[in-house]
């Protein structure tokens, strides 16, 4: 079984004729629509101001996950709001602004990259690949786990594959399965008490509720974001979106497709990583259940050598890719690390390598 792990560094090197900058100051000139890293979720651009004023609930603290101190993160500053949530309520007013901010901001991202593009991105590239490696070994599974919101993969798993999601089931009822253990742009929960929200701006009103805020626990639904904010039945519903913190322990996803990806892991025998630095300690531990088989090749692109060595390194401090998996005499995994980024990695001799038997 063939698994694919993309992070955030996949969608911002997601357009090969237009890469990203080589450093992350001095972004002038770049495509404004660039799926953004983490540090730059609240970027001061125009193309995201319109979602700051829109969700002006989270505006007291955007200026403090812009101006990040030397020795902290994105994510680091964040799980301090959150934290500080237990002692100031209206911490969990501004939380629920930031995920629908970051719901609109990052859906319009991969729509204009999409659009930009033509459709033309490294994802469909790699898929196509990988369909066409599948083509002549048709025994062979896939998996994709992409731990972005936004929908790249799934317009090139439509682009590359045929293979629409129109339902949350879809995602994982094919050959190719596709888990998403963040959440997604277009993925919606039910807001149990509906009764409290005010019609005339339900939005607003969600957001409103704070901590009081009750949601259905294992109810996820595929929903445009910009479509209105409820359900076929008429039940209001809320972004699926995990708060990108440093310490993440819970997954937003549906309870199948976490048993599924369990299920999975073990079978895996060829793992590329894409974009992905290997710091979701809560999926990490997912990989100590017993192997069934070994993995041969471990491929990682994420910009660098050096940044590659480093998921190296907490991969097998997380026990994969080493030789105790199955046997302490057995073959090694092979590693391939690349030292270029998503777009050079898709038209070189790296991506045929690692295909190669």
């Amino acid at each position: 079984m063939l698994m694919v792990i993309f992070g955030a560094g996949a969608s911002y090197d997601s357009l090969a004729d237009i890469p990203p900058p080589r450093t992350q100051t001095g972004r002038v000139g770049d495509l404004a629509s660039r799926p953004p890293l983490a540090d730059q979720l609240f970027e001061r651009r125009e193309f995201f101001d319109p979602w700051i004023e829109q969700y002006y609930e989270c505006g007291p603290v955007v200026d403090r996950l812009r101006r990040l101190p030397r020795d902290s993160n994105f994510e680091r500053e964040l799980e301090k709001l959150r934290a500080e949530a237990a002692d100031y309520p209206q911490r969990h007013i501004q939380l629920h602004a930031i995920r629908y901010y970051l719901q609109r901001t990052i859906s319009r991202c991969g729509e204009a990259v999409i659009t930009e593009s033509k459709g033309v991105t490294n994802y469909a590239t790699l898929l196509d690949d990988i369909g066409y490696w599948r083509a002549k070994h048709p025994s062979e599974e896939v998996r994709f786990v992409t731990f972005n919101y936004d929908t790249l993969l799934e317009h090139a798993c439509d682009s590359a594959l045929k293979l629409p999601f129109p339902s949350i089931v879809s995602y994982v009822s094919r050959i190719y399965k596709v888990y998403k253990p963040h959440g997604s742009v277009n993925w919606v929960r039910i807001v149990e008490n509906g009764d409290r929200v005010n019609s005339a701006n339900p939005e607003h009103s969600i957001i409103g509720l704070g901590d009081s805020l009750m949601l259905g626990d294992d109810h996820y639904q595929v929903k445009h974001p910009e479509s209105a904010p409820v359900d076929d039945d008429g039940r209001y519903v809320y972004p699926a979106i995990a708060l990108p913190v440093e310490t993440k322990s819970n997954f937003e996803c549906p309870s199948d497709h976490l048993n599924y990806l369990k299920s999975d892991i073990p079978n895996v025998t060829k793992l590329l990583v894409i974009g992905w630095r290997a710091t979701e300690a809560h999926f990490l531990e997912l990989w100590k259940a017993p192997r069934v088989a070994l993995i041969s090749k471990i491929a990682i692109v994420v910009g660098g050598a050096g940044e590659a060595q480093r998921v190296q390194n907490s991969l097998k401090a997380a026990g994969i890719g080493v030789r105790q998996e199955l046997s302490p005499r057995g073959p090694e995994t092979r590693f391939l690390l690349s030292d270029n980024g998503f777009s050079e990695f898709v038209s070189g001799a790296t991506l045929k390598e690692f295909l190669a038997d």
